[in-house]
């Protein structure tokens, strides 16, 4: 069974969000590559936040394949 697309788009910005908790502490700390790889992932998964939130996501869309 599939989540509703607007609590699984609320999950991953959930997600997203503690990722960039993590990744403003890291910083305050001085773990700078840390800090970047958990921006990363921040945006990555804000993204496909967004994505599912509008219908547009599908089922293991890898985000490093989508096109230009």
């Amino acid at each position: 069974m599939r989540p509703e697309p607007r609590a699984e788009g609320r999950r991953w910005l959930a997600q997203a969000e503690n990722d960039l908790r993590f990744a403003e502490l890291a910083s305050q700390e001085r773990f700078f590559a840390q800090a970047c790889f958990n921006s990363q992932q921040a945006a990555e998964k804000a993204l496909k936040a967004f994505l599912h939130a509008s219908g547009a996501a599908r089922p293991f869309l890898p985000l490093d394949t989508l096109p230009e």
